[in-house]
């Protein structure tokens, strides 16, 4: 009886990490590894991550640029920016922990040397 518990509760265990698994894809949540790492399958999507705000410069071409990261990195970078035009946006403070989303793109060139950024998520929005 107890090798039969022990199958139950293995097999219970499984459906509960497949269920947890499927809840954070069907919400979008990536770390920002993950962002790097499935950048091609990404863009255009609207994707979410969980972090901490690192930098934040206001007002640039009508935005503010939020950086974030979630401690994950993926082949040494460990942070991505953030866009946005929202309220919510101009009341962050460096170190605010928060749930950032809006739609991953890839290769943004603004034209000038250093402005390129080959990952960066657009149009976001904030909570914390």
């Amino acid at each position: 009886m107890v090798r039969g518990s022990k199958q139950l509760l293995t097999a219970a265990m499984l459906v509960v990490s497949i269920f947890a698994v499927s809840i954070n894809a069907n919400d979008n949540v990536y770390n920002v590894s993950a962002l790097y790492e499935k950048k091609s399958t990404l863009k255009g999507k609207t994707v979410k991550v969980k972090g901490t705000v690192l930098k934040i410069t206001r007002a640039i071409m009508r935005k503010d640029w939020i950086t974030i990261s979630d401690n994950s990195s993926f082949q040494g970078k460990d942070s991505i920016i953030f866009t946005s035009t929202s309220a919510v946006a101009q009341n962050l403070k460096i170190g605010d922990k928060v749930t950032a989303e809006g739609i991953l793109e890839l290769d943004l060139d603004l034209g000038f040397p250093g402005y390129q950024y080959p990952v960066i998520v657009q149009n976001s929005k904030f909570s914390k």
